[in-house]
């Protein structure tokens, strides 16, 4: 009898390392391109839409977008209301807002369109990213199109300054599936260049990381230190970068703002578990959207019984149920609800202060 020897552990190749492809055949392309029509058409009415709220500080009232001044984008804070800078650095999508000026002013539809295109592309970058995690073709397509679709984006899309996340998920999802192909110390040498912009355009692309390798651990595939220490170095040069800059890494939000800013730490923790249930409400039945999640939308929870914090509490336990019956018996569900968990808390005021209690724009 012939035995075939076993490769040396510490000789395994590049192949070895790869993730599974996937199981199913791709979706054609004329799928990719049906989501992406889907993406643009639940948007075409905001093409309509003015600057307002936000946008005017980023973008009227900015002056470094009104000037094209790249150099004042990237040393300055991107925010310029009138009380002062405003504590966030996101160069990236300031520049973009500097570039749709340079072309056509204030005028509302170019920076709209661009937006809904956006949003578009990361309807596709994510359906065909879930392909290779997930190996299961009609999965990822029905992922992408729900988030299409699904209603608690609007105020991402609709919103100009909403471009922020829309650029932050385009730009990280892009660079996992990047480290996905394994195309060597090139790929993965661009993988870190576009997790660093997309770190610069929000600071929620940083999660990405962290999702990359759960996903690897969930669908059981052997952790390449290579593909994945290139992307945390961006992410830690990017946060630096944004340090250097303001100051300092958290912002210093104002009651006004964010209700948890001058709450108690026990305070804070039960008002954070209620919003986790508003949270998954929003999930699950998008209705009475809101722009503005500022005070006192988010009322202060007190106590441990308040009906909020039983039913956030609630959310947490099923969601750590079912992540755990998914890691033996159903690797798409834990990988949903580990994805989900990894992505919120940066913007859940854990464990510093964000600006508002909640956002729909974060969902």
């Amino acid at each position: 009898m012939i035995v075939a020897a076993r490769p040396h552990p510490a000789r395994r190749t590049e192949a070895s390392v790869r993730p599974a492809q996937p199981a199913t055949s791709p979706p054609s392309r004329g799928w990719f391109v049906l989501l992406g029509a889907v993406a643009i058409g639940c948007y075409l009415n905001s093409l309509r839409g003015a600057l307002i709220y936000d946008d005017l500080n980023a973008i009227v009232r900015n002056p470094a977008v009104v000037e094209l001044d790249l150099l004042r984008i990237a040393r300055t804070a991107s925010w310029f209301p009138p009380n002062g800078e405003f504590d966030a650095y996101r160069p990236v999508t300031t520049a973009s807002f500097a570039a749709n000026h340079a072309l056509h002013g204030t005028a509302p539809l170019g920076y709209h369109v661009v937006n809904t295109l956006l949003h578009a592309a990361v309807c596709v970058v994510l359906a065909t990213v879930l392909v290779r995690v997930t190996g299961d073709a009609r999965l990822a397509l029905v992922a992408g199109f729900l988030f299409a679709a699904h209603p608690v984006h609007v105020e991402a899309v609709a919103s100009v300054v909403g471009r922020a996340e829309l650029l932050a998920a385009l730009l990280g999802l892009l660079a996992w599936w990047i480290v996905l192909a394994r195309h060597g110390p090139g790929a993965r040498a661009a993988a870190a260049l576009v997790l660093f912009a997309g770190v610069l355009a929000k600071e929620n692309a940083a999660a990405i990381v962290a999702v990359a390798v759960a996903a690897d651990l969930i669908y059981r595939r052997p952790l390449d230190v290579r593909a994945y220490w290139p992307l945390a170095a961006a992410v830690a040069a990017a946060i630096l970068l944004r340090s250097v800059v303001l100051g300092g890494v958290a912002p210093r939000p104002f009651r006004l703002d964010n209700v948890l800013a001058t709450a108690s730490p026990a305070s804070r923790l039960w008002t954070v578990v209620a919003v986790v249930a508003t949270y998954a409400r929003l999930l699950v039945w998008p209705v009475h959207l809101s722009a503005d999640y500022s005070y006192p939308q988010v009322a202060l929870a007190t106590s441990p019984a308040d009906p909020r914090v039983l039913a956030g509490l609630a959310v947490l336990a099923v969601a750590g149920a079912l992540a755990t019956w998914g890691w033996f018996r159903q690797r798409h569900a834990c990988f949903a609800i580990v994805f989900a968990a990894l992505t919120l808390p940066i913007w859940l005021n854990l464990p510093s202060l964000v600006v508002t209690p909640m956002a729909e724009r974060r969902t």
